[in-house]
């Protein structure tokens, strides 16, 4: 397995930000009700809730549509009640109010939030209008205590970072040797190039209890934009190495991924999320993306030509566009009134919106310019 130097990239956000905030509107219309993991849902006689059943975190808030043919609402209202059956999340309102559809006169619609409390239950939401009602499923997930395992002797948090041009970041390092107190043991630090310098040469050893390991923070400075090149820690014995990028902007965050080539086959896809969106794994053995990496025994030597970084900025791009769209889903809830080619014209817009970025970060400027 290969981890690429785009670790940490605070795609999501950043993307969000470029198209003016999660309030951006995304036409037509109101896209994001209307893409599903599954694809088109159907409204099922005269109401319905839209998530018929969803997933939430402890502590997350999400909102459902209700969905009313105007036939019913002529009968029995505007007014549609709310009820839950069990405990494990709050209803944070107790009616909505439905309005006509502007892109669909015969249907209703209108929004409500739940919150979700207790870790693993399973709660039934009703809604009512006058003798019609539908339902909805919410589960609470398990909380995960997320495990952090220190490898023995030295070794950095992360494998691979990237420094802003001009500006500081400090490298955390991790220190574990059996049977020994490194409290204030300093380590040698060193760079194999010029444009990341650490600004620190020895730094020293502190006692963190929460991970059971002893840590130093190791500032670094981007001297040379689009440069690349090691942090090299040592102890006695023991070496830890990350790999540093100089790039112009800073986009690690709190949605950020890491991005790693697997020597896997996942069929017609070039690439899947793993981890809860944590990982982007590149499958090596897609027959379009292979032929530029090389060898996995060899460590995939073709990852660091021009060929294979531009195919990787259209599959970032591709991918993060997905998962805008399933963010503001979850955010906003499902329509069932799915539209092929609306779902197709909002992706190719983040798309478009991102595909810049993208081959920013992975070709900048000064990378361009020299020969291949």
């Amino acid at each position: 397995m290969s981890t690429l130097e785009i670790s940490n990239v605070d795609i999501a956000l950043y993307a969000l930000f470029r198209l003016g905030g999660d309030t951006a509107p995304v036409h037509t219309e109101d896209v994001a009700l209307k893409w599903g993991r599954l694809g088109a849902r159907r409204m099922q006689g005269e109401l319905s809730i839209v998530l018929s059943a969803c997933m939430i975190k402890p502590g997350e808030v999400k909102t459902l549509s209700i969905l009313a043919k105007n036939e019913l609402v002529e009968r029995g209202g505007v007014k549609v009640l709310l009820t839950q059956e069990g405990e494990g999340i709050d209803l944070l309102s107790s009616e909505v109010l439905v309005a006509p559809r502007s892109d669909r006169p015969d249907i209703s619609s209108g929004t409500f939030k739940v919150c979700g409390v207790a870790p693993g239950s399973m709660v039934l939401v009703k809604a009512s209008i006058g003798e019609v009602t539908a339902d909805a499923a919410v589960q609470v997930e398990e909380r995960k205590e997320k495990e952090i395992r220190i490898p023995p002797g030295l070794s950095f948090e992360h494998e691979s970072y990237h420094v802003r041009f001009g500006k500081t970041k400090r490298l955390i390092l991790r220190a574990k040797v059996a049977g020994e107190d490194l409290e204030g043991v300093t380590i040698n630090i060193a760079s194999d190039t010029a444009g990341v310098l650490p600004l620190k040469l020895l730094v020293p050893l502190r006692l963190n209890t929460t991970l059971g390991c002893f840590c130093a923070e190791v500032p670094v400075s981007g001297k040379q934009l689009g440069a690349k090149g090691k942090i090299i820690a040592q102890l006695r014995g023991f070496i830890a190495e990350a790999r540093v990028t100089v790039v112009q902007r800073d986009l690690e965050g709190a949605f950020s991924f890491e991005i790693k080539i697997v020597n896997e086959d996942f069929g017609p896809q070039r690439a899947i999320w793993d981890q809860g969106n944590s990982i982007l794994k590149i499958s090596a053995r897609h027959r379009s993306i292979g032929r530029y990496l090389g060898r996995a025994e060899e460590k995939f030597p073709g990852q660091e030509r021009h060929h294979f970084k531009t195919i990787l900025a259209e599959i970032v791009a591709d991918q993060v566009a997905r998962r805008l769209i399933e963010i503001r889903e979850d955010k906003q809830g499902k329509d069932e009134d799915l539209d092929a080619h609306a779902v197709y014209q909002t992706h190719q817009k983040l798309v478009g919106a991102f595909v810049t970025i993208a081959h920013e970060i992975k070709l900048p400027d000064a990378e361009l310019r020299k020969t291949d």
